[in-house]
């Protein structure tokens, strides 16, 4: 069984990130993820109602001036939600934001964007959530990494062979970092643990496939994050 669950990874000159944002329940969830495409949605209407502010910005963007500095509509949401706005960003209309799994709001921007995520991590964490960044800037520098794990139980040892050798091909950790990708059996409890940017398992096919294998208990979180930088990340809200 050919199972394609991999995440291709893309580089370019651009910005290549992931805006995640865990929360306690679906409700939340939803509602977070709607909250966020009101505000791109406000950004968006702005640069409509004012052409030419708007055009003084992309010349900004053209010039590859960093940061840009802030719309109008963009120091007011700074306000709003008590953020560290770093500079006017040019995703707003050219992103994807929606829920995975219940709990999880993901903002995708596309792989041609000049500029990064601040500060979406940190209006997570102002709608009640945890917001965190996977992914790298314009120069190829990561902002961070994160990792999901997801924990079942096979219904016996045959279906975990099964799903072991099925699965053995993604289980290829980076050589720096060991428990980048993890793929391990304990007794009947198999346990998978991967970096969201790197290597993603798809976490919707990943749990389809196991349920197919007639795993219960399906369980997964953010099993660690790694920082390398701090001009766009907050766990506390409060940079």
């Amino acid at each position: 069984m050919k199972l394609s669950i991999w995440h291709q990874f893309s580089s370019n000159n651009s910005s290549d990130f992931t805006i995640i944002g865990v929360f306690d329940s679906p409700e939340q969830a939803k509602h977070a993820a709607e909250e966020v495409q009101r505000i791109l949605n406000r950004i968006r209407d702005w640069h409509d109602a004012n052409p030419e502010s708007a055009d003084e910005l992309y010349d900004l963007w053209a010039s590859g001036e960093y940061p840009p500095p802030m719309s109008a509509v963009e120091k007011q949401l700074a306000q709003e939600y008590n953020v560290h706005w770093i500079g006017a960003i040019d995703w707003f209309d050219r992103v994807e934001v929606h829920t995975l799994m219940d709990r999880l709001v993901v903002v995708q921007p596309d792989f041609h964007v000049d500029y990064g995520p601040s500060p979406f991590d940190q209006i997570m964490n102002r709608l009640g959530g945890y917001g965190f960044v996977a992914g790298t800037d314009a120069e190829g520098e990561p902002y961070g990494t994160v990792y999901l794990r997801l924990v079942c139980d096979a219904p016996d040892d045959t279906a975990v062979a099964t799903i072991l050798e099925e699965m053995s091909p993604y289980d290829d950790p980076d050589p720096f970092e060991p428990e980048s990708n993890l793929l391990k059996a304990y007794g009947l409890k198999i346990v998978f643990r991967w970096d969201y940017y790197q290597g993603e398992w798809k976490l919707e096919t990943l749990v389809e496939y196991l349920r197919a294998k007639s795993c219960k208990n399906l369980n997964y979180d953010i099993a660690g994050v790694r920082y390398l930088r701090t001009d766009s990340f907050s766990l506390d809200g409060d940079q």
